[in-house]
């Protein structure tokens, strides 16, 4: 038989006895007697949340930061000649292309930001343009080792998204329109993507700081290129960088720990985690912990007044807390301390 021959089904009837009527009957008046729950309020419930606080920009530190603008006041580079936007040894040998010379650029950047100078700006932006333009077909750089060549191409990428927070959009431009350089420098054999020996030989010796600066670089170029693979590298290297972190907040290197050389290293350790911490919440929370350590390590270091980085990193730290950015408030401001006392102590462009 089909299911349309079986005709409508007939429904059930629900018969109760008198007992079952009496609870049915005092069920529902006990439900109408119960007080209705307090009605949802869009507004109440909004105000009980806490609201999440804006993610502070490098380039909005920069600009806003007092202290960071002294700073950056001393590092004006208009007092030397313009040139071609070769820096430091390449102006005396460009055939040599050291690229560990031209980062220098990004400071420069974060200057002009800072001082709201547009020829600073320019002169960073000239330093990887002329990088870039010497550049050898194969996307390497002349004399440049692998890590250099790495660390070049994450402030390069850096830049780009430290003059766009700072309101630098069309230099944030001129500098974009070097990307398919950037990508051939990739395809090199000397690029850290192509180049695996660098990778087993720094687990060997340990270049702790050599590390953070290639987590980062994979961190600013992916974001630069939209490339997730890269963000995944980032994180990797990164932690297995942070885990090294000695208690005391040193970033072991082979690097004697009472030279300058190795307080210039934990400074630009520093510079790389303050950066990745703006960029990017999640790596903010990471990074909390071993950035203040790092920072106690370079407080009690002898070299930190001496020193250009180390001044630039702990006005730095101390701007992250001034901002809003979860830091060791005892840290913050010792390293507020030591920046200004550095700074009144050597008037000069250092």
């Amino acid at each position: 038989m089909s299911l349309g021959s079986m005709g409508r089904p007939k429904k059930t009837a629900i018969r109760l006895d008198s007992s079952a009527k009496i609870r049915l009957a005092v069920l529902f008046t006990l439900a109408f007697s119960l007080p209705l729950p307090h009605a949802f309020d869009v507004a109440e419930a909004t105000a009980a949340v806490p609201k999440r606080q804006t993610w502070p920009s490098e380039g909005k530190i920069w600009i806003t930061n007092p202290q960071l603008r002294q700073i950056a006041e001393r590092m004006n580079p208009l007092g030397k000649k313009a040139g071609d936007g070769a820096l430091g040894l390449n102006v005396k040998f460009p055939n040599k292309q050291l690229v560990a010379h031209q980062v220098e650029g990004f400071q420069f950047i974060r200057s002009g930001l800072a001082t709201k100078n547009g020829f600073v700006m320019d002169r960073g932006i000239m330093a990887f343009e002329w990088s870039f333009a010497k550049m050898k077909s194969d996307g390497s750089f002349g004399e440049s080792k692998t890590i250099e060549i790495t660390h070049f191409l994450g402030l390069f990428a850096r830049s780009v998204y430290l003059l766009r927070t700072g309101g630098q959009e069309a230099r944030a431009q001129r500098l974009e329109r070097l990307k398919p350089r950037l990508e051939l420098s990739l395809k090199s054999s000397r690029s850290l993507l192509g180049e695996r020996r660098w990778d087993q030989a720094e687990r060997n010796s340990w270049q702790t700081p050599q590390r953070l600066q290639a987590a980062a670089a994979a961190f600013w170029i992916g974001k630069f290129l939209a490339n997730p693979t890269l963000r995944q590298t980032s994180e990797a290297w990164l932690r297995e960088a942070l885990v090294r972190q000695r208690t005391d907040g040193w970033f072991p290197s082979p690097l004697p720990e009472n030279s300058s050389a190795a307080a210039r290293s934990q400074s630009e350790a520093i510079d790389v985690l303050i950066g990745l911490a703006l960029a990017d919440p999640s790596f903010g929370a990471l990074i909390r912990e071993p950035l203040g350590r790092a920072t106690q390590w370079l407080l009690r270091h002898k070299h930190h007044r001496t020193q250009k980085l180390s001044t630039l990193a702990l006005a730095q730290y101390a701007a992250l807390a001034e901002a809003g950015i979860p830091a060791a408030a005892d840290s913050a401001a010792q390293a507020k301390k030591a920046a200004r006392a550095a700074l009144s102590t050597s008037p000069q462009r250092r």
